[in-house]
């Protein structure tokens, strides 16, 4: 036995080493390289899709396998592994885009690279920062030899600005990847090697609210090769221009400096598009809106003279991102994940008996067991039988109990799906959201997939919701792997993308009058093919209720504007005004009466208010809830995960909304493998076709239309956290304000100023004068409040902008002001 022992060993001694030469031989780390970017230059938007590119490239063997990244596993919060796949042949490079949603205390993402057996070959890492909510993200992309235009030397607001330089491959082919950005400029590049998904990418971008500014002049045919669809003006070639004095004429500044001879590109706008600055009858600033968002054009190219020597270009970038007007409260999507996970769990699977129905079943229970026992048993004379009713009777009522509780949770999994569709004619796309619920009835482990066109996640801060792992792959669908899923518990995603866009016969006109009562009028004719449930029409601080309209219905509206304030500006602006409005004069936009004490959303009670009516509350019972009051909570709490104002003006600006619900889904959710019921709760949010009409030769923009925006912000004695409503100053404070009308009712041309100026103590109001370039101190009628400015035109900036400043004189103590807002006089463009 031992001598065979010795044989065998000495067998395999020799013949292993063998076999090995025959195994296929082993990746080498070194091998393969990885690089990577993260974010928009290492900075990403809490909430939002995250894009991370890969370079990597291999010197050795053919590789397959995936790369891969995990997010969460922190604060108690369950990894979520975010994976696709790759196949690197020898010798090859590849650049790989994978989507990842990162948690706000995210600070370095690592990247791995992960063979088919598993084995982490590579792996990087790279730091990265949030970006907060009045930061401002840009993105450059151009290919100048001179580099990349600088945005960010003069920006609205008062947060931080962060400027990403790209190359064209740079360039996430995802739409969701780029919600993070503010502004997107390209300058000097060749869009026609954009591919078609980063053409739609970019397109579903503007349509969902970003900011592009395209450049022209000499090499305009490969600048604006891929993006012709968007632009606000027909190409023709170029043309030599005398001078761009009408752009510095346009900002209000010196124009020596431009006074030279350049290339410019020639452009006809569209009929929808406004020439902001022209030479002659070259257009050299062209703007157009395109969905939610802004197209600029501007006819020649920064980096070249006497543009590119000019020192006040900044001033031309400021101006036109700060121009844009707001942005609805709800533009960003989802971001109460708290209130997003409740509503996931809303279904009719959900809703427990009552209080009643449970002492009923007790009481049936003990009846039937006790008395009605006994009295049957005494009647057959047959009372030693109890030995076998009353287990008999508990068997049966245990049998029953499970029987419909089992009932209750039905027999298959159910996708709880509650979709916001964001709809703007004329366009024939339409962004959509879900929330996503999976319940299942007993447990077990499934795959979540989406329809191809659509991302999948994990709600951030939340998860799934169940605390344990999730893995989602990134292929030609997203899936969410074997996801384990206990008795009667829901698993909580979210997922978004485009869709065809339902057709609406509807348009609303804004009539400016002579006095400070705007409105809007306009008609509906429900053309969509679905039944448009509980039909709100909603205005900057108004709302209309229409009803319930079916296929082919119409109905009319007519919505005056009362007395308002002006809303902050959209971008830059950090500020919550909750603490704002929920005191003194404001109070009444406050949370100050609940729908119910168990519904309490952050911010105004705005929004939220207007689509829901009152006669629906939130109903807060456990059980015994009716399928209206059950619809009722879904639908309050989807408008609490989508909606958070933080103003009085809701973002809403001069644009038209109709909000209205049905009961079919936007997009496809399935178990692969299994089979599926579903509930459904989708509101359609359209911006309405508007124009703006003139009722007088000389009408007036009231505060309710205009914007504002701290400004003088480079001056360390300038209020940052200042609002131009009910603040206190001191002597050596000042509050600076910038105020502008809503973009569609800026007046041609301005011809007088009424600035509402209320305060208490030794405060002194002045409003910068553009020809002078100084401060000009206006006295302020203490009867009326109101600084009247006949002459208007020195005092009124680009796009009809005032600039005012507060400061004080009294060194004793602070002094308070009510408020500051301003009235335009004016004539409307032709």
């Amino acid at each position: 036995m031992k001598r065979q022992l010795i044989v065998m060993t000495l067998v395999l001694i020799v013949v292993l080493p063998g076999l090995a030469a025959f195994a296929p031989p082993r990746q080498d780390q070194t091998d393969i390289e990885l690089n990577i970017s993260v974010g928009y230059n290492g900075y990403f938007r809490k909430g939002q899709w995250t894009s991370i590119l890969v370079a990597a490239s291999n010197a050795g063997e053919d590789f397959g396998g995936e790369i891969r990244v995990r997010t969460g596993g922190l604060s108690g919060l369950a990894e979520t592994t975010y994976r696709t796949p790759v196949e690197l042949p020898r010798g090859s490079r590849k650049q790989i885009f994978l989507y990842v949603s990162l948690e706000g205390f995210t600070q370095r993402v690592q990247v791995e690279l992960v063979g088919d057996d598993s084995r982490v070959v590579e792996r990087q890492n790279a730091d990265i920062h949030i970006a907060a909510r009045g930061d401002i993200l840009y993105a450059v992309i151009t290919g100048s030899t001179y580099g990349a235009v600088d945005l960010t030397g003069l920006t609205p607001g008062t947060g931080n600005a962060y400027q990403a330089n790209w190359q064209i491959e740079d360039i996430p082919p995802l739409s969701d990847a780029l919600m993070g950005l503010d502004v997107m400029m390209f300058h000097d590049v060749d869009t026609g090697t954009l591919t078609t998904e980063q053409i739609v990418a970019i397109n579903e971008w503007v349509l969902s609210g970003g900011h592009l500014i395209v450049a022209g002049g000499d090499s305009w045919q490969r600048t604006t090769a891929g993006l012709q669809d968007m632009l606000p003006a027909s190409l023709e070639g170029t043309v030599p221009v005398p001078s761009l004095a009408p752009l510095a004429d346009y900002l209000r500044l010196p124009s020596d400096v431009l006074e030279q001879e350049t290339t410019a590109t020639r452009a006809t706008p569209d009929a929808s598009s406004r020439i902001l600055a022209a030479t002659e009858d070259v257009p050299l600033l062209i703007r157009g809106s395109y969905g939610e968002g802004t197209v600029d054009f501007l006819a020649v190219d920064p980096n070249t003279e006497p543009l590119r020597s000019w020192d006040q270009t900044e001033r031309l970038w400021y101006t036109l991102v700060a121009s844009t007007g707001q942005r609805p409260s709800w533009s960003r999507g989802f971001n109460n994940w708290s209130i997003g996970r409740e509503a996931t769990l809303t279904t009719s699977n959900t809703v427990l008996p009552t209080f009643f129905q449970l002492c009923g079943f007790l009481a049936l229970y003990i009846v039937l067991v006790g008395p009605i026992n006994y009295l049957v048993l005494r009647r057959l004379n047959r009372r030693e039988w109890a030995w076998f009713t009353i287990p008999a009777l508990i068997i049966g009522f245990s049998v029953l109990a499970y029987t419909v509780g089992f009932n209750l949770r039905g027999n298959v999994a159910t996708i709880n799906r509650l979709a916001v569709v964001r709809v703007w004619d004329p366009q024939e796309r339409a962004h959509e959201t879900s929330l996503i619920g999976v319940q299942s009835p007993r447990r077990g482990a499934y795959d979540v997939a989406v329809e191809r066109g659509h991302t999948l996640r994990t709600l951030p801060e939340s998860g799934i919701g169940l605390n344990v792992p999730t893995v989602i792959t990134e292929g030609t669908r997203y899936v969410a792997e074997d996801v384990p899923i206990d008795a009667g518990m829901v698993a909580s995603f979210v997922t978004s993308g485009f869709t065809m866009a339902p057709n609406l016969d509807a348009s609303a006109t804004w009539h400016l009058t002579a006095n400070s009562t705007p409105r809007v009028v306009g008609r509906i004719t429900n053309t969509t093919g679905m039944v448009l449930e509980d039909i709100v029409i909603l205005v900057k601080g108004e709302s209309r209720e229409l009803g319930t309209l079916g296929p082919g219905e119409s109905k009319n509206f007519n919505i005056p504007i009362g007395p308002q304030d002006p809303g902050p500006l959209t971008i830059g602006n950090p500020l919550n005004q909750y603490g704002l409005y929920s005191t003194g004069y404001y109070s009444s936009y406050a949370y100050t009466s609940y729908s119910s004490w168990c519904f309490t959303p952050p911010g105004l009670w705005l929004t939220i208010e207007d689509v829901m009516p009152d006669d629906e509350p939130f109903s807060c019972s456990a059980g015994g809830v009716t399928p209206q009051q059950q619809e009722t909570r879904r639908r309050y709490r989807l408008l609490g995960a989508l909606i958070y104002d933080t103003d009085v003006s809701g973002g809403r600006g001069s644009d038209v909304y109709l909000f209205a619900w049905t009961h079919q889904s936007p997009v496809e959710i399935d178990l692969p493998g299994k089979p599926q019921a579903e509930e459904n709760t989708t509101l359609y949010i359209f911006k309405l076709t508007k124009e703006v009409v003139a009722d007088a030769p000389l009408v007036e923009v009231p505060p309710s239309l205009t914007t504002w925006i701290v400004t003088e912000t480079a001056d360390p004695s300038t209020m940052l956290n200042a609002t131009p409503f009910n603040f206190r100053i001191d002597n050596n404070a000042q509050a600076a304000f910038e105020f502008m009308p809503f973009p569609d009712v800026r007046l041609a041309t301005v011809e007088q100023l009424d600035i509402k100026f209320q305060a208490s103590g030794a405060v002194q109001l002045e409003v910068w004068n553009w020809e002078d370039r100084q401060w000009v101190r206006v006295n302020v009628n203490p009867d009326t409040a109101n600084a009247h400015i006949s002459r208007a035109s020195p005092f009124v900036g680009p796009e009809n902008a005032v600039r005012v400043r507060v400061t004080s004189t009294d060194n004793a103590s602070y002094d308070q002001v009510d408020y500051v807002k301003v009235t335009y006089r004016g004539r409307f463009a032709e």
